[in-house]
Parts: structure tokens; sequence; C-alpha cells
């Protein structure tokens, strides 16, 4: 499990701080550095089309920690903690890079 969270750092195309293979079910938990012009930063998260696979938990800025919810405006630089099943990570990644 280890390996595979420094494996998804490297082969995804996007920002990963952290991943998490969750023992109990199939699914992952990613910590996603939102870049500056990524798609995650443009609108609402309600409005962004994220993949069913896949949910936004909360978020980092700066020292605080929020959770996120539909109207929830991620800006260039937060830590995003995102909760995926193995077939939402690739779709992931066009949000965050």
């Amino acid at each position: 499990m280890i390996a595979a969270g420094y494996i998804y750092r490297f082969t995804l195309n996007a920002e990963i701080s952290k991943v998490k293979c969750l023992t109990a079910s199939d699914a992952e938990v990613f910590e996603f550095i939102a870049k500056p012009g990524a798609k995650i930063i443009e609108k609402p998260i309600k409005d962004l089309g994220f993949p069913a696979e896949a949910k936004i938990g909360g978020l980092i800025r700066g020292n605080m920690g929020y959770i996120a919810h539909g109207y929830t405006q991620v800006q260039e630089g937060d830590k995003v903690v995102v909760f995926t099943l193995p077939s939402g990570i690739k779709k992931l990644e066009k949000f965050f890079k």
C-alpha cells in the first residue's frame, strides 16, 4: 500500500502531497494541491462536474481545515482531500493539473 501511494505521486500529472489506501475498503484518499489555473479553482464544487466515484471531504487553507460542501470554492494553494474509488483516480487528474 505504501508503494502504491508513491507510484500514484509520480504517475499522475497533478501535484499530490499525500496518498493513503484505506485497508477496509477499495477507496483511497488523496491530498491534492490546487495549482494556479487548475480546473478545481474555477467554480464552486457543485458546478465542477466532479467524478461520481470521488468526493471532496475537505480542504486545508493555510493553517485552517474546512469541510467541503457544494458552495465551497477551492483556491490556489489549497490542499484538497479527496476520497475516491480506483475508477476515479485518472478522472481526478484533469481537475488538479
